[in-house]
């Protein structure tokens, strides 16, 4: 049996998310600074720095992190038959929809929108979706068929 007290690896955990909260704030601050500016006054209609430059999506990928460092600690303390499982189910949900619902959207949109830009393929192509090494399950730049 788990003492319910937290623990030095607890303590790590919550100051993991804690600093995903940061991430979260400052990525989302960041775009939103960015929209502030004039569109003809910006490198790039599209924000491609700070954050941005490490993945075309960082608020995403804080928010999809901090969900399973939470059910991570809450895990911890889960003594309940089953109840490990149920614990999972937020973070599993929160990543398919970031993942598989509204990321691929918004890829669409944007490839919509600059998906002729030069500049906005080449940050495309150089920057991961959400993650590194985990790719957008659709091709934002695939044709729609009629």
């Amino acid at each position: 049996m788990r003492s319910p007290d937290l623990d030095a690896y607890d303590a790590v955990l919550i100051g993991l998310w804690l600093s995903m909260l940061v991430v979260q704030s400052l990525a989302d601050n960041a775009k939103y600074a960015y929209k502030q500016i004039p569109v003809d006054e910006r490198p790039t209609p599209w924000i491609q720095s700070g954050l941005w430059a490490l993945s075309r999506h960082p608020n995403y990928a804080a928010e999809i992190i901090m969900w399973w460092i939470l059910a991570t600690v809450a895990a911890r303390g889960i003594e309940a038959p089953g109840m490990f499982w149920t614990a999972q189910l937020a973070p599993t949900f929160t990543t398919l929809l970031l993942y598989c619902l509204t990321g691929p959207m918004l890829e669409r949109k944007q490839a919509e929108e600059y998906g002729t830009d030069a500049r906005y393929l080449a940050y495309y192509r150089r920057t991961p979706y959400i993650l590194p090494l985990v790719p957008c399950p659709v091709d934002p730049f695939a044709t729609k068929k009629q």
